[in-house]
């Protein structure tokens, strides 16, 4: 006979498995509503933590943007006046005519040269800032990052007039600091981004927190002009009114987003529809679910899913540097965000001197004409990534083909708009329209090399913004430096379509690298468990990997 006490722990053991059995499809069950939510996480109308991160970055990207450009229409009220005479050849007159300046009144003695040194300052501290900003972003957290960058700005901002009034080097002085600043927000919100917002929203997203770099171009330029102009107002208030904006979005900004520390925003709902409201709490740094029914503890099978935090979480990884550099999809982008903001910068610099120097618009409908292509960016980018986000959701199209149908709309159009200037003459209307359509079609890049950084490296997005952006600030200072050696004393219609057909070539060329190089695949050195062996001396056996 088996004895008694066999028995009773064979129905021990019995009794134990059955209750597993249980847990595990009780389990089962979470998980499956956890994947529920992260299928539809944002579209049943509940306001997600990410959605408050994206209307929050869009806001800084609009201000901070704001701010710097601002600076190329104070500058011009802040300037003693002096009478200026514009001249250029005139269809139909057999002489060139003369446009004669009114004096603006401004206080400061500054020539042409000083004047190249105030504007450019603040580029210098832009451009070396930004690879330190990813790279913080990634060690410390996005959120301090672009907080305090927005914070300090601001308050840099505030401090212009004073220092001007001082001394033209402190001046200085004050907006490289400024550029410092500012240059760490940028790809310290691209790692924000790729850290948070579910991947099947992070193209969309992306797109429209970079829309608000266009609002703040055109805010800015008609803004600034309206206060400049105010006689009881002045210059000064253009600072003071940006500035206190800053100081206003940048409380909001650490009041409303959550820490770093915390898991993903994504994964938290602000309302019933959260994996916590099904009994489950999910920790995206441990990796492991905890069913606060049962106090059953077990792997969490679902840390793929789209809800989970989409980066490593190891913060002070070595930073891949030989992989980075020889990898081709890396140059590729590179070479489209250069090409890009060359493009930008013709746009942004140059373009409202040929308005006033060819067509001879007056100060405000310079203002006006200048801020109306970026507000059809921003029209066309918010159109442009809804259609794409509707034919994606289908599965009718591909990753790497958005990448590449945005880039020929986003180069491809504005290349044909360009060289369509050089056959219209002196007609203003066709001329604003090529130039509206031109900067419209830009607006499509959002969805093209923009998340390429997302899309190549989730861990080291902001520092890869941060490496190619750096680069891309080298146009600023050399497109301005070109045009004015192909247009100093020629102000002709000929000369500026020579800087058209160039600022076309460009775009072509970096449009063609970026479509036969990009990849949407996250290349193997994201995965910082890799890195080692990635930077280990090549010893013949080991291919390179890209």
């Amino acid at each position: 006979m088996v004895p008694r006490k066999t028995i009773a722990r064979v129905h021990d053991l019995v009794h134990r498995e059955n209750e597993l059995g249980e847990n595990n499809k009780r389990l089962e069950g979470s998980i499956g509503e956890g994947r529920e939510v992260s299928e539809n996480v944002g579209t049943c109308g509940t306001w997600m933590e990410w959605h408050t991160l994206s209307l929050l970055a869009w806001t800084i990207m609009a201000i901070l943007t704001a701010t710097r450009v601002s600076l190329s229409i104070v500058i011009v009220a802040m300037v003693e006046g002096q009478p200026q005479t514009n001249t250029s050849r005139v269809p139909g007159r057999h002489s060139d005519q003369h446009i004669q300046g009114t004096p603006l009144g401004g206080r400061f003695p500054w020539d042409e040269h000083t004047q190249g040194q105030i504007l450019g300052a603040c580029y210098y501290g832009y451009a070396l800032s930004n690879p330190v900003g990813g790279r913080l972003a990634e060690v410390i957290g996005g959120k301090w990052v672009v907080g305090m960058g927005a914070l300090l700005t601001a308050m840099l901002t505030f401090l212009a007039p004073l220092c001007a009034g001082i001394a033209t080097n402190l001046f200085l002085t004050l907006l490289v600091l400024r550029g410092v600043t500012e240059g760490v927000c940028f790809p310290a919100l691209t790692s924000l981004l790729a850290a948070r917002v579910p991947h099947s929203k992070r193209a969309k997203v992306t797109s429209f927190v970079y829309g608000g770099f266009q609002m703040g171009i055109a805010v800015s330029l008609v803004l600034s002009g309206w206060l400049c102009d105010n006689h009881a107002l002045g210059w000064p208030s253009t600072f003071y009114c940006f500035g206190g904006c800053g100081v206003l979005v940048a409380g909001f900004w650490f009041l409303l987003l959550q820490e770093d520390e915390e898991p993903s925003v994504a994964t938290h709902p602000r309302g019933p529809g959260s994996p916590r409201a099904h009994g489950t709490s999910i920790h995206a740094l441990s990796g492991t679910r905890h069913d606060t029914r049962n106090s059953v503890e077990v792997v969490d099978v679902t840390a793929s899913l789209p809800y989970e935090k989409n980066v490593d979480t190891t913060p002070k990884a070595e930073f891949p540097w030989r992989s980075v550099l020889t990898s081709v999809p890396v140059w590729s982008l590179s070479a489209m965000h250069i090409g890009s903001n060359w493009g930008l910068y013709t746009f942004l610099t140059v373009v409202p001197s040929f308005l006033s120097n060819i067509l001879h618009f007056d100060m405000n409908s310079n203002g006006l004409v200048s801020a109306l292509p970026s507000l059809c960016m921003l029209v066309f980018n918010l159109v442009y990534s809804s259609v794409v986000s509707t034919v994606s959701k289908s599965g009718r199209i591909t990753t790497v083909t958005v990448r590449r149908v945005s880039t020929l709309f986003g180069a491809g159009g504005p290349m044909l708009c360009l060289v369509g200037l050089c056959f219209v003459g002196y007609r203003k209307d066709l001329i604003v329209m090529l130039l509206c359509m031109a900067m419209g079609f830009k607006g499509a890049m959002y969805l093209g090399y923009m998340c390429s950084h997302q899309d190549l490296t989730p861990t080291y997005a902001g520092t890869l913004f941060g490496i190619t952006n750096c680069l891309a600030t080298i146009p600023g200072f050399l497109a301005p430096s070109i045009v004015s050696i192909i247009t100093h004393g020629n102000q002709t219609l000929s000369a500026w379509q020579s800087v058209f057909l160039l600022t076309a070539g460009v775009y072509l060329v970096s449009g063609t690298i970026y479509v036969l190089g990009i990849s949407v695949e996250v290349q193997p050195w994201n995965d910082p468990q890799n890195i080692k062996e990635d930077e280990k001396p090549d010893t013949g056996t080991e291919k390179t990997r890209f």
